[in-house]
This record gives structure tokens, C-alpha cells and sequence, in this order.
């Protein structure tokens, strides 16, 4: 009988999870790809529509990072499965991953290949059950990684924390709180590595990539105009 914890994990990863760091991956792929485009096309003018696609972009890439690093008890993320798994190691043993395989009866050679497999990832210390330091140290590092995302969020996007009073001397400077899109970006590459270590221990098969194949032209409509007889407004 399957136990119902490793059913939950196993679903967890499989489902909202891995949906929410491949699309965090794949925004960030368009992203890059605009990007290069407004770089070789030269100077373009100002517009407010730069900085609303910076914000739409920069917000919603934030609070999915947030997302994977809740650990609130009613949550599906990569952050409250690392927690549980640290809490509950030894049903994951490496019979139970091996078991996880489609290797064919008497294949020693691949049941021996799987064995080395879970001795170098998730043996550790420990050998007969997955070692809970090894998930207890990459939630340590998700949280670190994910922190100041996290913090950002909670304060100005999720909710509208108060900036308390002005500064009252002009030399005095209010505390520095600006998130950079790159502090973003890093917490996103922290949660795709966290992300392809767990889903092959639940899965047995490997993320090769976390950016989707796109099998379209997605660059089809910056080729052709997009205003057409449209008065300029000033």
C-alpha cells in the first residue's frame, strides 16, 4: 500500500509546484528575450508602458517566489514539502526510490547504477533512508535565498506596510528598502536547483531543462505594426 504522506509529496512536486518554477522560468525567458530586442534596436522613447511591464513582471516574479518559500501549514510549496520530508525521512528509504524505476527483472547492472545514484544525492550519512540533513540544509538555503523577495513582498506587495514618519532632518535618509531584479532572478536559479534535486527522488527522471520549448514564432508580433491609424496622444 502506497503511503499517503510520499502520495501528497509525490503530487505536490509533480503538480503546483513544478507548474509554478517552470513558469517562473519561462516568464523569465520572455523577459530576456525582449530585453535583447529593445537592446539592439537602439534608444526607444519614454513611456509610462515601460515601467507597467517592468512592475507586472517584477511583482508577479516575486510573489512566485514567495510562494515556493511559504511555509504556512495549508500550502503546496517546494519549501513546506522540504520541511516535511526533513520531518519524516525514514519511509524514504532507497529500496522504495529504486522501486520508483522501470528496470527490468534481474537488470543488476541498472539496479546497481540506481543504487550509486541515491548513495551520491540523498544517501548521505545516513545510507538506509534519505539523510535529513540534506533537506534541512536546502530549505536553510531556499529561505536564505528566497528571503529578501520574501521580505519585499510581505511589505509592499501582498500588503501595504506603513513607512512611518518623514525624515524631520533634511541630511537624514529614510532606510533603504529597494528590491533589485536581480535579487529576484537569484532566488528564482536557488529555487530551479532546489527544485531538480527533489523532483527525481519523487519522480525517478530528471528536469533536463526548466525553460519550456517554445513551438511557436512568440516573436511573430513585434514583426508587424501595432498602431494603425491611431492619433498620438500627448
Amino acid at each position: 500500500m502506497a503511503d499517503p504522506r510520499i502520495e501528497k509529496w509525490t503530487r505536490w512536486i509533480d503538480g503546483p509546484i513544478k507548474a509554478s518554477v517552470i513558469t517562473m522560468h519561462h516568464h523569465r525567458q520572455i523577459w530576456r528575450g525582449v530585453s535583447e530586442i529593445i537592446g539592439e534596436h537602439g534608444e526607444l522613447p519614454p513611456s509610462a508602458y515601460w515601467e507597467h511591464y517592468f512592475d507586472v513582471y517584477a511583482e508577479t516574479q516575486a510573489s512566485a517566489v514567495r510562494r515556493q518559500a511559504d511555509l504556512h501549514r495549508d500550502v503546496a510549496s517546494l519549501g513546506k514539502l522540504l520541511s516535511e520530508v526533513s520531518d519524516d525521512v525514514k519511509q524514504l528509504t532507497p529500496e522504495w526510490w529504486i522501486g520508483l524505476w522501470s528496470i527490468d527483472e534481474g537488470d543488476d547492472i541498472e539496479r546497481a547504477f540506481a543504487r550509486r545514484q541515491w548513495d551520491d544525492v540523498f544517501g548521505g550519512e545516513v545510507g538506509v533512508h534519505l539523510d535529513p540533513a540534506i533537506p534541512t540544509a536546502d530549505l536553510d538555503r531556499l529561505i536564505e535565498g528566497s528571503e529578501a523577495v520574501k521580505r519585499h513582498v510581505d511589505k509592499h506587495i501582498a500588503h501595504s506596510e506603513d513607512p512611518g514618519p518623514e525624515p524631520k532632518d533634511p541630511g537624514e535618509t529614510a532606510p533603504e528598502d529597494a528590491l533589485k531584479l536581480s535579487e529576484v532572478h537569484d532566488a528564482i536559479d536557488v529555487i530551479g536547483e532546489v527544485f531538480t534535486r527533489y523532483y527525481p527522488l519523487f519522480e525517478a527522471a530528471s528536469m533536463v531543462t526548466l525553460e519550456p520549448q517554445i513551438q511557436h514564432d512568440w516573436l511573430a508580433p513585434f514583426r508587424v505594426p501595432w498602431i494603425r491609424g491611431r492619433a498620438t496622444r500627448t
